[in-house]
């Protein structure tokens, strides 16, 4: 996601999009986040749903809609957080957030998986080169 955000924001209108946002008023500003987060999070949804039923190409495209429509979700929250704060609902979602990311089960499932991509990378990586050898 860091180097799809990054490759997005060489886009002018991307910034255009998220200040529009930002200087809108409260309505329109939690609106766009929910509407953003909803459609993102169903996306993902639907996407464990057809990978189970066996569309397992479509379950992955699904899950990369997600990811490219939650990153400007991701930005609006980081550029108006404390405007967002104020309501309630989203107060308690940030904080139920920040308890799972503090805690010791979620640290370990992220060390577990940052762990098995550095052992795929070590694995593919001599396939990769002589694959590269080959073909150049």
């Amino acid at each position: 996601a860091k180097r799809l955000l990054a490759f997005i924001r060489k886009f002018k209108i991307y910034d255009k999009f998220i200040d529009l946002i930002s200087q809108s008023n409260d309505f329109f500003l939690l609106a766009s986040f929910i509407i953003l987060a909803g459609v993102a999070e169903s996306s993902a949804t639907f996407a464990v749903f057809l990978t189970a039923k066996g569309f397992v190409v479509l379950g992955i495209l699904f899950y990369i809609v997600k990811i490219i429509i939650f990153i400007p979700a991701i930005d609006i929250f980081k550029h108006n957080k404390k405007r967002l704060l104020k309501y309630t609902v989203i107060r308690t979602l940030y904080y139920w957030y920040l308890l799972i990311t503090a805690s010791q089960i979620y640290r370990n499932i992220k060390r577990f998986f940052k762990d098995f991509k550095e052992r795929l990378r070590d694995y593919f990586l001599p396939i990769k080169e002589s694959l590269t050898r080959i073909l150049h």
